[in-house]
């Protein structure tokens, strides 16, 4: 049985003062990003007061500004959440995520939700400090006259300045210092006007990227998602992305590398996508029925497979079995977790923050 402490009680665990730890170095903003049952929907009934993210503050002791929206995907979570907040060093972020995507698209959408889980841990993991928007003037836009930009996230304060092209062989260049870099762009599910671009990194092409994309279900014409590219040598790199199809839209968000990470960047806990009991399944048919035990292991499986290799590169990710922990238990909506479910939640999360120090 897992060890639960409440705030007041000894904090020391096996050794480790983990909450002298946190409230040293992690003193930032605290936020939590989901969908409704992040928002803290138990059963059908919205109560917040009682749902998981505001356990973890109970047991943590910690203030958490939950951010999760009813009815949203990965994409949505991203573009109408994630994006509307500068990360910044000595934060801490929590999000669990999967479960609209999974009933929504089955399968198939698997590829599309990794792509956008991957520029939220990488957006939530790197500070504001160590990325570089389209709109930044290190970047060499060719031919500039015919690069625009363009805020395309609601964000009220303008964080992702995008820069945008749709002729065939411009050319976005930079230098990016480090083993491995990131470039954050977004995918435009609208038939016909996702483009094509290469990344070509000191002379060499290391990637081929096509930004069309799965039409998530609150129908937003974007889908944020972002190209790693890893195994280079140590030191500066000149990255050349270039559109390769004519009348495409091409957007640049940003770029960051894991060079100059500085330290207490951001942690990031990110719980995996929870399963649905058999009449949970059959509901909603045929838009959101479209999910099974076995479609969620194997988005659990990329899911955690992306951790590792962003915890591989540095940065500070960290993969919650919130699945595991949670086994099904499900309130009488069959959609949305009981109290117990809740707890058992919180349990996964709590127990990750306690034992986890990077």
């Amino acid at each position: 049985m897992s060890l639960r402490i409440g705030i007041g009680t000894n904090l020391r665990i096996q050794g480790f003062d983990w909450a002298s730890y946190w409230n040293t170095n992690y003193l930032g903003t605290r936020r939590a990003f989901g969908d409704s049952i992040t928002h803290g929907y138990i059963s059908n009934v919205d109560d917040p007061t009682n749902a998981f993210v505001n356990l973890v503050a109970n047991e943590t002791g910690w203030t958490i500004v939950n951010q999760g929206i009813i009815s949203t995907e990965m994409a949505d979570n991203v573009g109408g959440q994630i994006y509307l907040n500068p990360t910044l060093i000595g934060e801490t972020y929590l999000l669990l995520s999967g479960y609209n995507d999974a009933r929504h698209m089955g399968a198939a959408g698997k590829k599309t939700f990794i792509d956008a889980l991957r520029c939220a841990l990488c957006w939530l993991a790197i500070p504001n400090s160590a990325k570089r928007y389209g709109q930044d003037g290190s970047i060499t836009l060719w031919p500039a006259a015919d690069w625009h930009h363009l805020i395309l996230y609601p964000t009220g304060t303008g964080i992702i300045l995008d820069e945008y092209c749709s002729v065939n062989d411009y050319t976005a260049t930079f230098v990016a210092n480090g083993t491995t870099i990131y470039i954050a762009y977004t995918a435009r599910p609208i038939a016909g006007i996702g483009a094509t671009f290469t990344v070509t990194i000191d002379g060499v092409l290391k990637a081929t990227v096509d930004t069309s994309a799965v039409v998530p279900v609150s129908a937003i014409p974007f889908w944020p998602s972002l190209v790693r590219i890893s195994g280079l040598t140590t030191g500066d790199h000149t990255v050349i992305i270039k559109n390769i199809i004519n009348g495409k839209f091409l957007n640049l968000d940003w770029i960051a590398s894991n060079g100059s990470l500085p330290a207490y960047s951001p942690q990031v806990f990110s719980g995996n996508t929870l399963k649905m009991n058999v009449a949970g399944y059959a509901i909603g048919g045929p838009t959101y029925n479209n999910a099974s035990d076995v479609i969620i292991d194997d988005y659990n499986l990329d899911h955690l497979a992306l951790i590792n290799e962003l915890a591989g590169d540095g940065l500070k990710v960290n993969y919650v079995d919130a699945c595991s922990e949670y086994a099904k238990d499900v309130g009488a909506d069959n959609i949305h977790p009981s109290l117990a479910g809740h707890i058992k939640i919180k349990n996964a999360f709590f127990d990750k923050i306690k034992n986890h120090v990077t």
